[in-house]
């Protein structure tokens, strides 16, 4: 059980530095993109729509944009979060605690619906 544990923390901090890493990374080129412009906060601009589609998010990615990188580290903390509930569902099954499995794989599956529904 404790080499389990030691597994679910390592793969956090694994997901935890790769989206940490998009997100500095993203951040890094965007300014260095938009370091000479002004803000304009007269008027509202949206974010486009490519933001919202995991399908645009993985090809801006690609292709190198910022705004899409930076989604992307956004996205990979909330899937490194899901894995987290996942992987201590896995730990509960292993210990056959019905009760805890129970709760942790409906909260697994609320926060999963919650994310994919929005993408």
């Amino acid at each position: 059980m404790d080499k389990f544990v030691l597994w679910i923390g390592r793969v956090l901090l694994l997901c935890l530095f790769f989206s940490f890493a998009l997100l500095i990374y993203g951040g890094v080129l965007y300014f260095m993109q938009h370091s000479h412009d002004i803000a304009q906060f007269n008027a509202f601009t949206p974010e486009p729509h490519s933001l919202n589609d995991i399908k645009d998010i993985f090809y801006g990615s690609l292709q190198g944009d910022p705004l899409h990188i930076i989604q992307l580290g956004v996205i990979s903390v909330v899937l490194g979060q899901l894995a987290r509930i996942l992987l201590t569902s896995f730990l509960f099954i292993y210990e056959k605690d019905k009760y805890f499995t129970a709760i942790s794989l409906f909260i697994f599956f609320l926060a999963a619906h919650s994310f994919f529904a929005t993408l």
